[in-house]
């Protein structure tokens, strides 16, 4: 989703972005639209949106759960970030073949909304969605199913599940998902909050194509830099 012009710019050398710039433009379109309780959390959200041009870098990307009221704007948090974020993919009734081949083939950013109607729904399917975010947090991470050869005989294909993933629900996670997950709680809106209503206007669109541009050019001027002190911290961190 890199745009053409965004391309040209950094192919002919002409490609100049801050990390705080970037940060500060995400910022402000998050903030245009949804009310968090802390902006430590929208802080925290605009980081992991610009991480997910820079995934493969870390050996774990931790997921965010939004625990959320009725009414909170969870669904709109995620549909808006999901225009923004790295391949970012809004899902609200995710087949197992979309869990798994999407990801493992074009590592998406999943954003997967009604998580406890999945369950309700389609049992199956939850089971391969709480499968595949059990591995894919970790970049080693991959889930395994056995696929029919197309001539009578079944071979075990391993699929990678690593990629970054949002999803909300308003019960709680098990343990062992929690240990994977940031929490971040969404409210309903103050009557003194105010925000603007989202539609995918032609200004909008052309914010989210711009942003999208400078995340890319931020990831490619500046990823093997992180990487360099990523992997030189790695002992001290681990």
């Amino acid at each position: 989703r890199f745009s053409y012009k965004g391309i040209r710019t950094f192919v002919d050398g002409n490609a100049s972005v801050s990390i705080p710039g970037v940060y500060w433009k995400v910022y402000n379109y998050i903030k245009r639209f949804i009310c968090f309780p802390d902006d430590s959390y929208l802080s925290f959200i605009t980081l992991w949106v610009m991480g997910t041009y820079l995934f493969m870098i870390f050996r774990y990307y931790p997921y965010v759960w939004l625990n959320a009221e009725k009414g909170s704007g969870k669904t709109l948090l995620m549909e808006i970030l999901s225009n923004i974020a790295f391949n970012g993919e809004l899902i609200t009734n995710p087949t197992e073949s979309v869990i798994f081949r999407d990801i493992s083939n074009n590592l998406i950013a999943m954003f997967i909304d009604e998580v406890e109607q999945l369950r309700k729904r389609d049992k199956d399917t939850y089971g391969s969605l709480i499968s595949l975010l059990n591995a894919g947090f970790n970049k080693a991470g991959v889930v395994k199913r056995t696929e029919s050869t197309g001539q009578g005989g079944f071979v075990v294909k391993s699929y990678s599940a690593y990629s970054p993933k949002m999803f909300a629900g308003i019960n709680e996670i098990d343990d062992v998902l929690q240990d994977r997950t940031v929490r971040i709680p969404l409210l309903r809106k103050k009557d003194d909050e105010t925000v603007q209503r989202y539609k995918e206007r032609a200004e909008i669109v052309d914010l989210q194509r711009s942003i999208r541009d400078d995340l890319y050019m931020f990831a490619l001027l500046y990823a093997k830099d992180i990487a360099e002190v990523y992997h030189a911290q790695g002992d001290v961190i681990q």
